[in-house]
This record gives structure tokens, sequence and C-alpha cells, in this order.
């Protein structure tokens, strides 16, 4: 098979108007439960980006939270739908959407109709990727640029012309004025790219056209951060992340996995085995048939992992899901591969895989719908509003009620609760010298015992659990105890 996947057919009539319909019922799919609670980064994000002004968006470099293009979409979507929380994730909700038929796109183009069809089937119910197309963030929006740029890129490869090239460079900035992780992505192109020319001897034009095309990008990215440059190179060069110790390597991998089992797994052992096992002979396909597209798919998931470890020493599973098209591409393509051995083997005679292949395809689908329903539809991302309302109906006007670590600033700054933050143990010994009961409510409990461990210490030896409150991110569930005897000066 030849290194550049020949160019498909243009589309028909028919298959744009089934690609509308699958962009219908993946907009439907994200919009149920898209008004639930906000979670923590939703909530930093609306207090200190999404309301401000739009000079201040494209100026002011408020942190690692903001996401400078969704912080502008969002905002305009506040002026125009006043506040909600669907409001605030309406830009991640469609980006989410339309990126299902770009996958089919995408894999048409690189392994045929089948693929495609059934990547964008299967992103339409991928339990992570709804998860992320309804929340106010901008990895949705990644996820669409990446899968636009590889196909801009593969387009060029296949015939070095200006349209690819300006595509892949403006679509390519886009993503990093999105959010920074995705230069990870056109690195690992571009290193892709430098292997090719060499093994495959390119002329000097093309050689000059491609080095063209990612400098054009790099050139778009400086001019849209421009404004705010000094402060970005100043955030990741001298501010340190006080969670270098959390958010590992080891740690992200181990939360991946989970995410993994959970939308596709069914929650189970077995499963997630299933859908490594999957997912091996997938690749082992893509290095048979399409060495290059599996390099430009996992390459740039290479760099991402050296990239963030030498940025900022800390690694979140998100920060690879903007290639989450490439997974369900390579995942799909192993479940067909599985399909025709299955099905030769089963029906010899017949096309092997005509019908065993789309029935994986359709567990695959089932799999996926179940964890949709069970990991992000039950509860909301996380459930504030219930911890305050359970707290605030239970305890007595001389009670205390406290707060702290990741907790402190949804409940005071956001939600308008007088709760006293607790930041160190002398805090907390204070409060309870006053001999009254006190409840405390918190959230993600490695932070606190990173950053408090007495604090944390105190929490587990001494606060009773009165009430959980289960939220779909990962450790970010509403915890709501009091101490169980007083603390008094005798």
């Amino acid at each position: 098979m030849p290194c550049y996947p020949a160019a498909p057919d243009p589309l028909s009539r028919r298959q744009i108007a089934a690609l509308g319909a699958l962009f219908v019922l993946a907009v439907v799919v994200r919009a149920i439960g898209v008004d639930g609670g906000l979670w923590l980064d939703e909530i930093i994000a609306l207090l200190k980006a999404y309301r401000e002004p739009l000079l201040s968006q494209v100026t002011v470099f408020q942190g690692d939270f903001h996401h400078p293009l969704y912080s502008v979409l969002s905002h305009v979507s506040l002026v125009l739908f006043g506040y909600s929380a669907w409001a605030i994730r309406l830009p991640a909700l469609l980006f989410g959407s339309a990126t299902v038929p770009l996958a089919y796109l995408l894999g048409r183009e690189v392994m045929g109709e089948r693929d495609g069809w059934s990547t964008a089937g299967l992103l339409t119910v991928l339990t992570p990727h709804v998860w992320f197309s309804q929340n106010a963030r901008g990895y949705s929006m990644l996820a669409f640029w990446s899968t636009l740029a590889t196909l801009y890129l593969i387009r060029f490869l296949r015939r070095p012309v200006r349209g690819p090239a300006w595509g892949y460079a403006v679509v390519a900035s886009l993503g990093v004025y999105t959010h920074l992780t995705i230069v990870f992505l056109s690195a690992g192109h571009a290193a892709v790219c430098l292997v090719e020319a060499l093994r495959a001897r390119w002329t000097r034009r093309r050689m000059v056209m491609t080095g063209l095309t990612f400098a054009l990008a790099a050139a778009f990215t400086l001019i849209l951060y421009g404004p705010m440059l000094i402060q970005v190179l100043d955030f990741f060069l001298n501010r340190p992340s006080k969670f270098v110790g959390v958010s590992t390597p080891s740690w992200a991998l181990v939360e991946a996995i989970q995410v993994i089992r959970r939308g596709l797994g069914g929650g189970t052992l077995v499963g997630a085995v299933a859908v490594a096992v999957v997912f091996g002979l997938g690749t082992v396909s893509y290095a048979r048939r399409a060495p290059l597209i599996l390099a430009l798919f996992v390459t740039p998931g290479i760099v991402t992992v050296v990239g963030a470890a030498l940025a900022r020493g800390t690694m979140y599973p998100r920060f690879f899901f903007f290639m989450v098209v490439f997974f369900a591409l390579i995942l799909i393509r192993g479940a067909l591969v599985l399909g025709d051995w299955l099905g030769a083997m089963i029906a010899s005679g017949r096309p092997p895989g005509r019908t065993v292949g789309p029935a994986i395809v359709g567990l695959m689908l089932a799999a996926s719908i179940t964890g949709l329903v069970s990991n992000t539809y039950r509860y909301p991302k996380q459930d504030y509003e219930g911890a305050i309302t359970f707290v605030e109906s239970h305890s007595s006007s001389e009670d205390t009620i406290v707060t702290t670590g990741a907790a402190a600033l949804p409940l005071v700054d956001f939600f308008r609760r007088p709760y006293e933050i607790i930041k160190t143990s002398a805090d907390l010994d204070h409060v309870r010298l006053e001999g009254r009961r006190v409840w405390l409510l918190y959230t993600f409990p490695r932070y606190i015992a990173n950053e408090t461990p007495d604090v944390m210490t105190a929490i587990e030896e001494e606060c009773v659990t009165q009430a959980v409150f289960p939220g779909t991110v990962g450790g970010g569930d509403l915890v709501v105890c009091s101490f169980s005897h007083r603390v008094t000066n005798g």
C-alpha cells in the first residue's frame, strides 16, 4: 500500500446529508445534562476569564486555566444568552459535535468508508468525548483542531500544494491559541515529516514547502499570542506548578486507563483488557498498511509526554485528549480487523468481516452508551449545590461550617457561602476550640494531602463522613463531614 493513502472520491449528497444527521445526533447526545453543575476548573475559568472584557481575554494571560480562544467564544456566548452553565459550555458542545463528521472524513481518508463511518458512530457516544463536549474548557476544540490539522497535513503530504499548507498553518495556530499543549501536535508532525523526508529523499522544493508550512503555523501562533506572549513565557518558565509531586505521569496513566475502562470497558477489568487487545490489533494493522499515518497519530503523544514533563513537570490525562479521534480510529481498525479474521473463520467463502466486524463495533457502541449513562449523565461534574443544601439543612445556627483546599474558591467566591476557609491545622484547631460542632466540606483530597497533610490527617482520623455527593470528575466527589467531638481548652 502506498505511503500516502489515495484521495477518496468527493462526497455525494447522500453522504453529506448523513453527516448532517450525525452532527445533529451528536448535538442531542451532548445536550443531555449540559446545564448540570459546574466543576472546579470551569468555575475558576468563569470567575477569572470568561466574565472579563474581551480586550482582557486577548491581552492578559490569567494562568494555565486560560484557554484564550475558548475564553473569547464563551464570553460571547454569555453576552448573547446570559449566564447559565449551558451557555459557557456551548462552544465546547458545538466543536465536540462538529468533530464527529470530521472523524468520518479523516477515517475515510486514511482507511476507507467502513473505518470512517464506524469511527464517527463511536465518537458520537464515546464517553470521554461527550464529557469534554460538556466541559466549559477548550479540550473538545483541541480535538477538532487536531483532527482537521491532521487531515490537511495528509492531503499536503499526498500533494504538496498551497491550499492544504495554508489550511494546516491556520488550523494548527488556532489549536495552539485554544490551548498551548497542542503545540506538541505540530512538533510531532514536524518530526514525522523530517524522518519521512530523509527516508523518501524528498526534493528540495518539497522540503522547503513543508518547512514553510510549519514556520507559517508558528508565525500565526506568535501573532495570536503576541499581546500576552511575555506573560505566557514568564508563567511557564518562572512559575513551577505546586502539583509537581501529585499530577505525575504515573498518576496520569492510571487515570487515563480508568477513563477508558469506564467509557469502553463496561467498568470491568475484562472489558479493559478487550479494549487493549483490539487497540493493539488496530496499531499492528496501521503499522502494516499505513505506517506514516500511524506515526502522525502516535508521535504527538510521545512528544506531549516529554514536553509536559520538561515544561512544568505535571501531567493530566486531558493533555492527550486532542488525540481522541486518533485513538478511536485505531480502535475501530482493530475491531474491523478482528471481525475480518473471525468472519473468515466462521464463514469461509463469504466476504469476511461484513457482519462480524460491524457486530464488534456495535458491541463497542453499546458499551460506550452504557458508560455514558452511568458515568456522564448520572451525576453532575461536581455537586456543590447538593453539598451546600445538605450541610445547611442539617446544621444548626450554633454550628460552624468550614471548607478547605480546592472546595474553598467555588463555595466562597462563586456560591457566596460565608464559610470559614481552613488553610492550616492551626485554623482547624482554632474553630474547634470554640466548642461548637464543626462541619467541613471538601473535595480532591489528594490535593489537600499534598498542600496541608496535617489537615488531611485530621480529616481522615477525626472527621466523620455525613454525606458524599458523587461527581463525574475523578476525585471530585463533594464530601461533608463533621468532627464528632468537641475540643475545649480543658
